[in-house]
């Protein structure tokens, strides 16, 4: 896959924030560019850089979340689920 500048730049981000807190990140572009690429690698470097590591990801509509679960599952082996609006959805290791 090939990313723009910004979107490398992106997970760069992300990687040293992991790395630096082992915590959360947010994911923010205007529409049109990338968000949903960076959003699936970001989780699945995380996901795959310890044990027992999940990802939870949160959009705002039904279409963007398949739209999402489509793009992980073409990107890794990695268990993934999703589901609607009260409950989580997420991939895990």
């Amino acid at each position: 896959m090939q990313l723009w500048p910004h979107q490398e730049h992106a997970l760069e981000v992300c990687r040293a924030h992991h790395t630096a807190s082992s915590s959360r990140v947010l994911v923010q572009f205007p529409p049109g560019t990338g968000k949903t690429d960076v959003g699936a690698l970001a989780a699945i470097q995380w996901v795959k850089s310890g044990a027992n590591r999940r990802a939870l990801v949160a959009v705002a509509t039904s279409p963007i979340l398949q739209q999402y679960y489509r793009r992980l599952v073409n990107m890794t082996r990695l268990p993934a689920a999703f589901a609607h609006a009260s409950r989580t959805d997420h991939f895990r290791s």
